[in-house]
């Protein structure tokens, strides 16, 4: 090998370290608030500024490195200081970790609290078999929910609640996973009128292509980690849901309706590249009051 060639390959193997390095160590600690304003269709004059703050995918887990990160995303929550909090599921990465994930949260609040769905790791399901892991226990949606309400968290099981703020109703939706088969939009939004305002909280994105999901003006969900790994110009090598490179991550409008996909702040690995961690702080807006184009 003559000098010159070697030379690049050890400037191509330094460079792939430090690259290895950044997407293991840098990048996944770099929590970043994205903040938005978001068109609601029926949202009331008095609800118009409504901000709310939206936590995806903790993925709790042993590491106390990780800790760390999700920590540092609850106090970018707390500190933008919304009127609501909601988590779209994968607080943990396996259910074991679920009272270390509670204590972590239990700092959160918000004026019209804080609200939350569950996710596939919730219920230990790996992406691997889409099966539950064996393991001793596996939480209910009953233990969850009276876990959740020692940190002050409200959880929706496929159920709806109105929230009320100077007379006027904003219908928060809580929808089951559909990647592993826990959603009923049906019973969901069945008892929200036509004529109110309807956000949508739900774990997957593919929840968009259930036929009743247009009746949500705004969904809110999670689990695709944003790709973890993003391309320059190419986009995710790999994200868990249908049409990947288009509703993995960010606002998009599908039939209609809008979906914002968050990023998260864990994983079951801590490899992230073009793709860090995210805080979503959403401000609702009525359609006359807006004057940003979205989509």
């Amino acid at each position: 090998m003559t000098a010159p060639m070697l030379h690049i390959v050890i400037a191509a193997g330094v460079g792939a370290l430090l690259l290895l390095v950044y997407a293991f160590l840098i990048e996944p600690r770099i929590v970043r608030l994205e903040q938005l304003e978001v068109p609601v269709r029926r949202l009331p004059a008095a609800l118009d500024g409504l901000r709310i703050a939206h936590l995806t995918d903790l993925h709790v887990s042993a590491n106390r490195l990780q800790h760390g990160v999700v920590r540092r995303a609850l106090e970018l929550a707390n500190g933008s200081h919304p009127d609501m909090i909601v988590l779209t599921g994968d607080l943990v990465h396996r259910d074991p970790h679920a009272r270390r994930a509670v204590e972590l949260l239990r700092g959160l609040q918000a004026p019209l609290g804080v609200w939350a769905v569950m996710g596939n790791h919730d219920y230990n399901w790996t992406w691997r078999h889409r099966v539950p892991d064996r393991i001793e226990h596996v939480y209910s949606d009953e233990e969850w929910a009276s876990l959740l309400r020692e940190a002050g968290i409200t959880m929706l099981a496929n159920e709806s609640v109105a929230v009320e703020r100077d007379g006027a109703r904003l219908w928060l939706a809580g929808c089951g996973d559909p990647y592993c088969g826990r959603d009923d939009l049906p019973r969901t939004l069945g008892g929200v009128p036509d004529t109110e305002p309807c956000v949508l909280l739900c774990h997957s994105p593919d929840i968009v292509d259930d036929p009743l999901a247009p009746r949500a003006d705004l969904i809110l969900c999670g689990h695709t980690h944003g790709g973890q790994v993003r391309i320059p110009l190419i986009g995710p090598i790999y994200a868990p849901c249908r049409r990947a490179r288009e509703r993995c991550r960010g606002l998009t409008r599908v039939a209609g309706t809008l979906m914002y996909a968050n990023r998260g702040v864990g994983a079951s690995n801590m490899l992230r590249f073009h793709c860090p961690p995210e805080v979503a702080l959403i401000t609702l807006r009525c359609p006359e009051n807006f004057v940003t184009s979205v989509l």
